[in-house]
């Protein structure tokens, strides 16, 4: 997917995956920026209920508003075996070492790792 032109976006590199898509960062040429977009994995993107549930997901994600979580989702279909939505790519990540748990020791500054888990909190509060 790395180099491929979904519609005005270049794929650029694989931010991540999980169980109901895979995640890439890609430069959206009309705006001028970087977005995030999450595929629908093509595997199960021919199943009417993964769709389904999907659509569920970006919904849900367009429903919410905080500073904490990645807004503006868009949801787009461009093959039956291509089922994604964009969405604001934030740049950076939680320093892993300060959110092990049930301690704190490997963080070499615990006000930073509460300050993360704070924000992780309040990004939650609002989505629930």
């Amino acid at each position: 997917m790395i180099g491929k032109k979904i519609l005005h976006y270049n794929i650029v590199k694989k931010l991540g995956e999980g169980g109901m898509g895979v995640v890439y960062l890609a430069e959206d040429t009309r705006l001028d920026r970087q977005v995030a977009i999450k595929f629908l994995p093509g595997h199960i993107a021919t199943d009417t209920e993964a769709r389904q549930r999907f659509e569920i997901e970006a919904k849900a994600a367009a429903s919410l508003n905080h500073p904490n979580i990645a807004n503006d989702p868009r949801y787009r279909t461009c093959r039956r075996r291509c089922v994604y939505f964009v969405m604001e790519y934030i740049d950076g990540q939680a320093d892993a070492k300060c959110m092990r748990l049930p301690d704190w020791n490997g963080c070499p500054d615990r006000t930073a790792g509460t300050d993360i888990a704070i924000q992780i909190a309040k990004g939650l509060q609002a989505a629930r």
